[in-house]
């Protein structure tokens, strides 16, 4: 992991596209995806999810929902594919009656479904 430049915070595990993917999370907000296979040749795909401080990440372990989602202290979750594309991003919207949510502090998906928990810090 010599890779990161700050500290690893998260690891997940996950085959994609018949490829056994390890996705390394620093607290920078970078993401590093390796492929297992090739693990001596460094990072397949280098993917910089977040502007603040990236506080958690979990990798779905569902083939035909192949996913890594992280979450940060800046109040957003962004949901994206082992090919670097964010699909969904959560935000904090400000506004009345709009739903307010403080940092990311954790995530968890469901060990049998395609179901993703998210917890917060008080806003």
């Amino acid at each position: 992991f010599r890779l990161h430049k700050a500290p690893v915070i998260a690891l997940g595990k996950q085959t994609w596209d018949g490829r056994h993917l390890l996705y390394s999370a620093d607290i920078s907000g970078i993401i590093n995806i390796w492929d297992l296979r090739m693990f001596g040749r460094g990072a397949i795909r280098s993917i910089a999810a977040h502007a603040g401080k990236l506080t958690s990440m979990v990798v779905s372990e569902f083939d035909d929902d192949a996913l890594l989602v992280s979450g940060s202290t800046n109040r957003c979750i962004k949901v994206i594919n082992p090919s670097g594309h964010v699909k969904k991003e959560i935000k904090f919207h400000e506004g009345f009656l709009s739903t307010r949510i403080g940092p990311v502090t954790s995530l968890a998906y469901h060990p049998r479904r395609s179901m993703l928990a998210a917890g917060f810090g008080d806003s």
